[in-house]
């Protein structure tokens, strides 16, 4: 069954976006802070143009509870158990592969969305993005391209051992997979198998795109 986006130009969205989870008296950021940046060129703090809340947005998303801005969002990033003690929605500067796709950004069928990525420290960052559906933020967890199991429903890392398996059922060349199998030297363990691939593991972002063009369509 199929979601639903409805056209949102990207400053609305932050707009939304920042209203819902800046405005609480627990929000980590003042207000004057969300207007600022630190700029790498200069090394300097730098204000950011009030009301751009596009690089508000994306400058603090570390700031958000982002998996509970709002308890629909909670309920649909919950599908896929992953930590965000490391996040970032900075276009240009998220990680793990999903740097062309991460930010606020609009598909050519007009579908906006903000991409972030996130994972603890004994994680490997999953990509999930936050879109408007036309009357409520939603949250949506790609699954082609994505690096989580599948089966487990969980960021690698949580599990090394079944894990290391998934990697190369998923990932693995069909020679490594022969060699993982071989008696004679060593048949891989699923930490052996986390191990070999857990750096070569990233986010594929065509697969990605693809993926929400596929499960997402305008409401019309």
């Amino acid at each position: 069954m199929p979601r639903y986006f409805a056209l949102i130009t990207e400053q609305a969205l932050a707009e939304e976006i920042f209203n819902v989870g800046f405005v609480h008296e627990d929000t980590e950021a003042t207000h004057e802070e969300l207007f600022q940046k630190y700029d790498l060129d200069s090394h300097k703090i730098v204000s950011i143009e009030e009301g751009d809340f596009v690089s508000a947005v994306e400058r603090h998303a570390h700031c958000l509870n982002i998996k509970r801005l709002t308890p629909k969002i909670e309920a649909d990033l919950s599908k896929v158990s992953f930590d965000t003690e490391n996040l970032e929605g900075e276009k240009g500067r998220t990680y793990g592969g999903s740097e062309s796709i991460g930010g606020f950004r609009t598909l050519p069928n007009g579908f906006t969305y903000f991409g972030v990525c996130a994972g603890g420290d004994w994680e490997i960052p999953i990509f999930f993005i936050i879109y408007w559906d036309g009357k409520k933020l939603r949250g949506y967890i790609p699954k082609d391209g994505n690096t989580w199991n599948k089966t487990l429903k969980s960021a690698y890392g949580n599990n090394r051992e079944k894990d290391g398996f998934d990697m190369l059922s998923q990932y693995g060349t069909e020679l490594e997979k022969e060699e993982s199998k071989d008696e004679e030297f060593g048949v891989w363990d699923g930490e052996q198998c986390y191990d070999h691939f857990d750096w070569l593991v990233k986010i594929d972002p065509v697969k990605v795109i693809a993926d929400i063009e596929q499960r997402i369509k305008e409401k019309k």
